[in-house]
């Protein structure tokens, strides 16, 4: 990567900073503290400088994302930030996030399941089942006009 492209990476990175991060309490809970072994403690400045440098992490992963993201692609996609963790070396990180998005597939396909709303044939047919309506067999029925087929 050219310096030019670092130095706007940080610079998006710190204009990006300004604007909504994670609440430290979050952070800290969330992604720090399962790393730590059993019982340490945190200065608040070792916690607001991890807070920060994760907040810049993604920061930067989002943006080189987007700079490998084909001209005409819009949107991000998971193979994006892949990628990018190649890009930077960062391999070993590639097992787990591969493993969590197959689950996260799983779990939205599973989902998709329970929610798939009735086509018009399914919701027809629960209907007829649930007042105990016959409906007759097409080719029982004849037109006006039209010569029923007659076996002998």
């Amino acid at each position: 990567m050219s310096a030019e492209k670092g130095a706007e990476a940080t610079k998006t990175a710190d204009s990006a900073a300004k604007m909504r991060e994670y609440p430290l309490a979050t952070v800290t809970k969330h992604l720090v503290k399962p790393c730590l072994p059993e019982g340490t403690n945190l200065q608040k400045d070792a916690s607001l400088a991890l807070h920060r440098a994760s907040f810049m992490f993604v920061s930067y992963l989002g943006i080189m994302a987007q700079d490998a993201m084909p001209a005409k692609v819009k949107t991000m996609k998971p193979e994006h930030i892949l990628n990018v963790l190649k890009e930077l070396e960062l391999e070993f990180m590639l097992p787990e996030l591969n493993e969590f998005a197959e689950n996260l597939a799983e779990t939205r396909a599973a989902k998709q399941g329970i929610q798939k709303e009735p086509t018009g044939d399914e919701k027809l047919a629960s209907l007829l089942e649930k007042t105990g309506i016959t409906l007759p067999d097409v080719s029982d029925i004849h037109l006006p006009g039209e010569e029923a087929d007659v076996e002998m």
